[in-house]
């Protein structure tokens, strides 16, 4: 997938060490749930547990850590 490319190549300016979640991964997963009508955060976390199966297909995602990656956002 292009856009899965185009967004591994973003560099990641965190600290190694203190990051838990892969930035891509952040970023497809709210790439994809802003396309598909999600409207905040929650809705986010709703869509990858929703979304599951199809978006294993394309990142690693662990569902235990899904609302991790919600909360990374509302830090930014």
């Amino acid at each position: 997938m292009k856009i899965l490319t185009s967004i591994e190549e973003i560099i990641d300016p965190r600290m190694i060490g203190k990051v838990q979640h892969n930035l891509s991964t952040i970023i497809f997963v709210a790439l994809c749930g802003i396309l598909s009508g999600c409207e905040d955060w929650k809705d986010i976390s709703d869509y990858c547990r929703i979304k599951k199966d199809w978006l294993s297909q394309y990142i690693c995602l662990n569902l235990e850590k899904a609302v991790g990656v919600v909360e990374q956002f509302k830090i930014c």
